[in-house]
């Protein structure tokens, strides 16, 4: 009697976690809340890091992938991972002092495009340290690493598929853009202010958004962005049209890869939204049941069933003493017999 009403209390004890949300898994980044309703509206959420403490982001959802920002207002530790799954580019948008919005795709440069960007939070492995270290916390976005950087070298980053260059006159190894969240309220570093081309082409070049996928205007924070070595040092100080910049992580929603089956083999065409896996059912094998080819669908789940192959229901040879197999529909067959033999596998000799 104590075992059942041991048992009966943690049942209720569950229910009513369950019921307040606490055994409830929370979502870590903007792909989780797409995958779990792919009809959401792009827009302000509450995420978790892997402590499970809260932030907020605005989730801009497109079919099939989509870009996380971070509220400049995040003070716990970002998990950058879990909200980046493409690294070939980031959006950044800026906020002109007029109250207008802009964006550009920024990426590699063609000499380095095999080079995935370094997106961290809080940190710059592998670059420079950024000039305003107190104005963290911060997500930096680093370009050519600090090995690859020299002295006389062709660098920069590319916008919305153009390159835009310089050569590094005295080896410094700067190439990052950085977003500073200013937790502590810093002055900026009165470093070297200029407005250089790169700043100039960046501006210039941004295209100009519709009013309905506006950012609020909470995510825009200081900005540094450094090349070289002569290419540019910037900030909101250096840029009189820019107020503020924000970045958007760039996230692909996948499908897991398909599973093997037996007595098949698979092709992938990939596992993104619209892949596709084929199955082919090997020689002397057929489908049994589910489907042979599936779609990776915006839940991040393949389509249909998986499939099985079973062998042809004639390749056992079950009919005797010279009877015919001929298959029929599903795995069923039928044996045609000679005169001399009836029965369901012609086993019976006719009298």
């Amino acid at each position: 009697m104590t075992s059942m009403f041991t048992m009966v209390a943690r049942i209720l004890i569950l229910l009513v976690l369950f019921h307040h949300g606490y055994c409830q898994i929370q979502p870590k980044s903007c792909a989780d809340l797409y995958m779990s309703n792919i009809v959401r509206q792009s827009g302000e959420y509450t995420i978790y890091n892997n402590n499970n403490q809260p932030f907020q982001v605005y989730c801009e959802f497109q079919h099939g992938y989509g870009y996380t920002f971070i509220s400049p207002a995040t003070r716990v530790n970002v998990d950058i991972a879990n909200l980046v799954t493409n690294r070939s580019h980031v959006l950044v948008r800026d906020r002109r002092k007029d109250g207008t919005q802009y964006e550009a795709d920024l990426s590699q440069i063609t000499s380095h495009k095999n080079t995935p960007l370094s997106i961290q939070y809080n940190t710059y492995t592998s670059y420079r340290e950024i000039q305003n270290p107190s104005m963290g916390p911060y997500v930096y976005v680093g370009f050519i690493p600090v090995t690859d950087t020299h002295l006389r070298g062709t660098e920069g980053y590319q916008m919305d598929g153009q390159d835009l260059t310089f050569t590094n006159c005295d080896g410094n190894s700067n190439s990052y853009f950085v977003f500073l969240f200013n937790a502590h309220g810093a002055a900026p570093s009165s470093y070297n202010p200029t407005y250089a081309l790169m700043q100039k082409q960046w501006i210039d070049g941004a295209r100009a958004l519709p009013r309905g996928r506006y950012l609020p205007d909470a995510y825009f924070s200081f900005f540094e962005m450094h090349f070289g070595g002569c290419g540019a040092y910037g900030t909101p100080q250096h840029l009189p049209q820019v107020s503020g910049a924000a970045v958007g992580l760039r996230y692909d929603i996948s499908c897991p890869m398909p599973v093997d089956v037996t007595h098949a083999t698979k092709s992938v065409s990939s596992t993104l939204v619209g892949g596709h896996v084929t199955y082919t059912c090997d020689l002397g094998y057929t489908r049994a049941f589910g489907d042979l080819t599936q779609t990776c669908s915006p839940t991040g789940r393949w389509t249909g069933l998986t499939p099985s192959c079973q062998s042809f229901p004639c390749s056992s040879h079950p009919c005797q003493n010279g009877g015919l197999c001929f298959e029929i529909e599903g795995s069923n067959y039928v044996c045609e017999c000679t005169e001399s033999f009836s029965g369901t596998h012609c086993e019976k000799p006719n009298m």
